[in-house]
C-alpha cells in the first residue's frame, strides 16, 4: 500500500492547529490514512489518540504540555500503523 504524494501535502499543510475544528494535524494524518486505505478505525484513533494526549484539539494539548508536536506525530503514526497490521 502505497500513500499518494497529494494526500501527504494535504496532511502537512493542516499542522499547527491549522486543521477545522482546531484538530491536532498528526490526528487529523492518521485519519487521512485510516480513510485512504479504508479502515474503519476513525473513532479507536480518537479515543487512543486523546487517551495518551489529553486531548485532540491542537491548543489544549500545548497548553497542558502533555505531549509535544513531535510525539504526537510519533503517537498518530503509531497507532495507524498498529491498526494496518491488524486490517
Amino acid at each position: 500500500m502505497v500513500l499518494q504524494e497529494e494526500r501527504i501535502q494535504e496532511a502537512a499543510r493542516e499542522g499547527g492547529g491549522r486543521v477545522e475544528g482546531g484538530v491536532c494535524g498528526a490526528l487529523y494524518a492518521a485519519q487521512l490514512i485510516a480513510n485512504n486505505f479504508k479502515l474503519e478505525i476513525n473513532e479507536k484513533l480518537i479515543c487512543e489518540f486523546e487517551e495518551k494526549a489529553g486531548s485532540i484539539l491542537c491548543i489544549d494539548i500545548k497548553n497542558k504540555e502533555k505531549l509535544t508536536c513531535k510525539e504526537c506525530v510519533a503517537l498518530a503514526a503509531h497507532n495507524i500503523q498498529l491498526h494496518m497490521k491488524k486490517s
